[in-house]
């Protein structure tokens, strides 16, 4: 399944409208009165005054436009603790500074912390549902973030951002459009500027043999998603980032898809790009470079970025487990068991991950990088254990028709015009598992087989077959037939 931009959208302009001021301002209201909740709950945070929660609020987020940026880059000089550190008490400092600076209100650094996270929960809870329907408060301070880059050597050529909706079927999107869901993808289809066209994955159909083709132009020597390894005497598995770097290893040419000044972001392999961020073929192959530290940096310590992600994440889980639930209330086959680990798993994918690699794009659009190739697993992490066509899977695909529409908007401010295409790696089908339709766990079946007793046969049975038959077929009474039995006998 792949998209291809048939011609350039028009860059709108970025315009406040009413609309966008009256959620600030309702935002604004709800951050003061989670502050004076705050004041209410920890026994070290006291005001006198009750202008002074709408007067830190304020002052907090005027603080804020300063002095996160400086604080992510001097995190990102100093390394990755750093950058951790200031996602933690970034937002802390911010706070405890502003009421440093108002009077009537007093707390210590660490009532200031809890004070923080306090406000940001129920600030973000309230920017999520002021901004439903309508562009999000992270997409608004991504076009805000200012990016210090070199100017563009050659603005003139278009740049490609290839989104990989990560096992996605064709008959799925397809049904979705027809249904009315995924607007933008959609709006791109039925508008002309976008076509639709259906490919078929060759075996084995599974991310790293897909992407390794789409990257890097070969599928050979990856059989499946892991597999004894003759060569090295050893499985492999593709997603370890050691395996990983193996396979890549192998099938590169320097030539792939990304060579050209590309960026690999959350793929299995880098596509020959000359960086790669979260990208496994290359982790842990070094501290990485001080601009992804200092975009790292900066997505942990806003407010929209970490303190967002880790709220959404809690009721990323929380839903997780009410639907998990709820299939088994109803009864709904085939199903396989969904526990915490998976609502853990999915919190991450759907939540912190996604919005940090489109906080990652955001950047370097900004900053002109020619390709960008970027893997979203968000619906194939659902759809594998609750299935392709249920509503949360659905659900998860109209989340990332939705990161199509930041992406869109981004682009419109890019360095250089970007075509989006989008495409699929693999898609799925429903069916039972194999412990639901046999009672039994594939992998304890083929332990009870490797512990089974068998019988070898080491004779050169091919060449004594024929003569065995014979021998067989003359036996009988007389001499002549116990003569052909001991033969047949010696031929066994």
């Amino acid at each position: 399944m792949v998209e291809v931009s048939e011609r350039v959208q028009a860059r709108p302009r970025v315009r406040l409208r009413l609309g966008d001021i009256a959620r600030l301002m309702a935002v604004w209201l709800v951050s003061s009165a989670a502050l004076a909740l705050a004041d209410a709950l920890l026994p070290n945070l006291r005001s006198e005054a009750v202008w002074a929660y709408f007067a830190v609020t304020a002052v907090g987020g005027l603080l804020g436009l300063v002095f996160r940026p400086v604080l992510a880059r001097l995190a990102a000089r100093i390394g990755w603790l750093a950058v951790v550190l200031a996602g933690l008490v970034g937002q802390a400092l911010v706070v405890y500074a502003a009421i440093w600076i108002v009077p009537d209100i007093n707390a210590t650094f660490w009532s200031a912390f809890w004070a923080s996270w306090i406000v940001a929960v129920i600030a973000t809870a309230a920017a999520w549902l002021g901004s439903a329907g309508t562009d999000d408060s992270f997409t608004a301070s991504l076009l805000r973030r200012r990016v210090v880059s070199k100017p563009v050597a050659d603005p003139d050529v278009d740049g490609v951002v290839f989104v990989q909706l990560d096992g996605v079927a064709f008959p799925v999107l397809r049904w979705a459009i027809q249904a009315g869901r995924v607007q933008t993808l959609r709006r791109w289809v039925t508008s002309g500027d976008y076509v639709l066209r259906e490919w078929t994955a060759q075996l084995p159909c599974t991310t790293p043999a897909s992407q390794l083709g789409i990257l890097h132009g070969t599928v050979a020597g990856v059989p499946a998603f892991r597999w004894y390894d003759r060569e090295l005497g050893r499985v492999l598995i593709a997603n370890r980032p050691a395996d990983a770097a193996v396979i890549e290893q192998r099938a590169t040419t320097g030539a792939g898809l990304l060579a050209d000044d590309g960026l690999a972001l959350g793929n299995l392999f880098t596509g020959d790009a000359p960086r790669a961020m979260l990208t496994m073929s290359k982790l842990g192959g070094g501290r990485g470079s001080e601009a992804t530290r200092q975009t790292f940096a900066w997505f942990l310590t806003n407010p929209n970025g970490f303190t967002r992600g880790l709220v959404r994440t809690v009721a990323e889980i929380m839903k997780e487990r009410w639907q998990a639930a709820r299939q088994t209330r109803l009864d709904i086959l085939p199903r396989i068991h969904r526990g915490w680990t998976f609502a853990a798993l999915r919190a991450a994918t759907n939540v912190l991950q996604r919005d940090l690699n489109t906080a990652v794009i955001a950047e370097e659009m900004r900053k002109g990088t020619r390709s960008i190739y970027v893997d979203y697993v968000d619906y194939d992490e659902i759809a594998h254990h609750a299935g392709m066509f249920r509503p949360e899977s659905l659900a998860a695909l109209d989340g990332l028709d939705r990161v199509l529409g930041t992406l869109e908007r981004l682009a419109a401010h890019a360095a250089r015009r970007y075509h989006i295409v989008v495409l699929s790696d693999h898609g799925q089908s429903q069916g039972q598992s194999f412990q639901d339709r046999f009672g039994a766990d594939l992998g304890d079946v083929c332990t009870i087989l490797m512990d089974e007793k068998v019988v070898a046969l080491d004779a050169p049975v091919e060449e004594w077959g024929r003569v065995e038959s014979l021998a067989g077929d003359l036996s009988g009474a007389g001499l002549s037939g116990r003569a052909a039995s001991r033969a047949a006998a010696v031929s066994r």
